[in-house]
């Protein structure tokens, strides 16, 4: 007997070996038992997900004589319609058949009654490659064909198909299969053909299939025929160009440091090895697209491609705006092959793309006494939760005053009409702020030397100075601080801590803890452990605010109520957390991390109980002098 392939062999013959679309399903079986049977079926949907088998299984419900559930399957008619040879069954390809003659042709015979069976059954495949005229020429036919006529369209491609065919049928939508039951259904034919296999073969099959059952049986009849009975993970890479999930996160890192010359070279590597690049193209934004989930969930559980493992390793290195970055570039990449005569002369170029993305910016450290360096990283976002709900009016000291001085440095670069009102805002931003990039200072710069050209009169360096004293009292954050806090940092707690963050908003409202939710909002914890928080903002003066000696007790106590435990925290912004995970890393690397040691109060309750903040009226008269008529003053 003539080799037959698998997926023939193994096509379904009865509703319950159908792999997926139980509630299509189950709506014929339901309409075959009852006998409300429609006159026409659309069947539409990606290939290999079973429109032509469930086409052959209405053709054989209705038909069948058996008794109990139908189709039977053993039957006389359900026989032949599974060996194809059922005179009542009529199967058109209507990608070769597509003219109205044949249309025509097709009508006249519908006139005649069935020989065999109860029905008579047209099942059109590729219906959308019929031409409009055909279609036209069906229409009458297909809304009131003859009682014992049923006819199943079937199309990969809807949309082409005229809505006058398809508002004259009862249509279903057939969805991809899970893998989970394309799994099922290799494992049950590799043991009827009792082929010895690695369990990741099964799992790679049905991952290459992309939802399609036919397809997931024609790869293994491939890779049967490449390795005999005994199958590998490596027999299916080897004959479909499939590098492994370690192989494409090692490129990932080699792009991800911008190191051109060999990123090429791998290309090559690729390429003669005939690694298909369109499928290393979607393995690499699955990838990427995982490296996001991770970085915004921390959960393994729901990733099917990279383990916890790799996950850790990628989100120490890659940030979610590099991954959507680099997402990006690929899918450019992947939606042009078609138009290139060649696939790796595209996928270079978006390597090109990959090894400068420009997503790489300039971060600063905490610690003040390591010099400004500028890093080919991305700007951190991962790790922070952002809550954006404005922040409430009653928290009316120093962060208001630095958020309304942002506005205004930004209006200054658009609106040069009020340049003398916009240098006295930046003079008094370089007080509050730290280091900018090099064109900022420089602007800064030139706006100062304006400012002292002005007269004394205009500036009030007695109240620059005193803020100056005052943030010279503050304990400054460390990097050796900083690295301990991330030593003790778990998982578990940071999870726990996330998940009682997003509550702080139900607090802006309460009397006794609304200044410390204030100065909490738009912030979220980017480490944790047992005994201390990083908490990450996404601008510095914000940071420096939770750090300042009168706010430490007011956060502490609230995090106290908020978490039911005693934590320490400090406050950083995003970049500077960047910048400090590098340096964790490459400590690590060198085997040169520090021991942790037990992590302490920065201020002790004392010594914040004597310390005496600036006078109100002294605050109000600076905010005055910076920002004229846009404060108000409300009582609480």
């Amino acid at each position: 007997m003539a080799y037959r392939a698998l997926y023939r062999l193994y096509r379904p013959q009865v509703f319950d070996e159908v792999v997926g679309q139980k509630y299509i399903i189950q709506t014929i079986k339901n309409a075959i038992k009852n006998e409300r049977i429609a006159h026409a079926y659309l069947l539409t949907g990606p290939r290999g997900t079973g429109k032509t088998t469930i086409a052959k299984l209405i053709a054989k419900g209705i038909n069948c004589t058996g008794r109990g559930e139908k189709p039977c399957g053993n039957c006389e008619n359900c026989q032949a319609i599974a060996e194809g040879i059922h005179p009542d069954v009529i199967e058109i390809d209507a990608a070769s058949n597509n003219s109205v003659d044949e249309v025509r042709e097709l009508i006249e015979k519908v006139k005649y009654a069935p020989i065999q069976g109860k029905y008579k059954v047209y099942i059109i495949d590729e219906v959308h490659m019929m031409t409009p005229s055909a279609f036209n020429a069906l229409l009458k036919t297909l809304e009131e064909p003859p009682i014992n006529v049923i006819f199943i369209l079937a199309t990969t491609e809807v949309h082409k198909v005229l809505p006058t065919i398809i508002s004259r049928c009862q249509r279903f939508d057939f969805g991809r299969i899970s893998n989970v039951d394309i799994e099922k259904r290799i494992k049950i034919i590799l043991e009827k053909e009792k082929i010895n296999y690695e369990p990741k073969v099964v799992s790679l099959v049905s991952t290459l299939a992309d939802g399609g059952v036919r397809d997931a049986i024609g790869i293994l009849d491939q890779t049967i025929a490449y390795a005999g009975d005994n199958l590998t993970e490596q027999h299916v890479r080897d004959i479909y160009g499939v590098l492994s999930t370690e192989e494409a996160i090692s490129f990932i890192d080699i792009f991800n440091q911008g190191e051109i010359d060999r990123a090429l070279k791998v290309v090559d590597d690729f390429d003669q090895k005939g690694i298909d690049l369109v499928r290393l193209t979607n393995l690499l934004i699955n990838i990427l697209k995982e490296i996001i989930i991770y970085n915004k969930t921390g959960n393994t559980e729901i990733l099917k491609i990279i383990n916890r493992e790799q996950a850790q390793k990628l989100n120490l290195k890659i940030d979610s705006k590099t991954a959507l970055a680099y997402i990006d570039i690929l899918l450019e990449a992947n939606n042009n092959y078609r138009r290139v005569h060649t696939a790796k002369a595209y996928f270079e170029l978006a390597v090109l793309k990959l090894c400068n993305c420009e997503s790489k910016g300039e971060f600063f450290v905490v610690d003040k006494n390591i010099e400004i360096e500028k890093l080919g990283n991305k700007e951190e976002e991962s790790f922070v939760e952002k809550n954006h709900e404005e922040q409430p009016v009653e928290d009316k000291k120093v962060e208001k005053q630095e958020k309304e001085i942002e506005k205004k440095e930004e209006e200054a670069v658009v609106d040069e009409s009020q340049k003398e009102t916009e240098n006295t805002l930046l003079d008094g931003k370089t007080t509050l702020l730290d280091e900018k990039s090099e064109n900022n200072l420089q602007k800064s710069e030139d706006f100062i030397e304006n400012e002292q050209k002005m007269s004394d009169e205009q500036i009030n360096d007695d109240e620059d100075q005193k803020l100056e004293s005052e943030k010279s009292k503050q304990k400054e954050i460390t990097e050796e601080e900083a690295i301990n806090y991330m030593l003790q940092a778990t998982k578990e707690d940071l999870s726990f801590i996330r998940g009682r963050w997003s509550l702080i908003n139900n607090y802006t409202s309460k009397p006794n803890y609304n200044r410390a939710a204030s100065l909490l909002l738009d912030s979220g914890p980017i480490a944790a452990g047992p005994k201390g928080i990083i908490i990450a903002f996404d601008f510095k003066p914000r940071a420096d605010s939770i750090n300042r000696k009168e706010n430490y007790y007011v956060i502490k106590d609230f995090l106290t109520e908020l978490l039911g435990g005693d934590y320490c925290f400090m406050g950083v912004a995003q970049n500077d957390f960047q910048l400090l995970k590098l340096h964790y890393i490459d400590k690590m690397k060198s085997q040169t991390l520090p021991q942790p040691y037990l992590i302490v109060d920065r201020y002790s309750r004392e010594e914040v109980e004597n310390h005496e903040p600036a006078p109100i009226d002294e605050k109000l008269e600076l905010g005055r002098r910076i920002f004229g008529s846009l404060i108000e003053i409300e009582e609480e």
